[in-house]
């Protein structure tokens, strides 16, 4: 598998997993179907959080190891 693909799968069974514990969770009694959705919700916008926050990091970093001319 090229890495590209390697990836798709993993993101595949990932997401499956989510869904499957999502209605299970609801399916035993456990949990309200609105505190799945807060949950997903939550989680979707913290990981999109992070997601831009670590570019913007990196990116930084990056500049500044750069204009400090760092010589390994």
């Amino acid at each position: 598998l090229t890495e590209s693909r390697k990836y798709k799968v993993i993101t595949l069974f990932v997401l499956l997993y989510a869904v499957v514990l999502a209605f299970s969770r609801m399916y035993v009694g456990v949990h309200y179907p609105t505190d799945v959705l807060a949950g997903m919700f939550i989680g979707i916008v913290s990981g999109c959080i992070s997601f831009h926050l670590e570019k913007l990091l990196s990116k930084a970093w990056e500049k500044h190891v750069k204009d400090r001319k760092i010589e390994l």
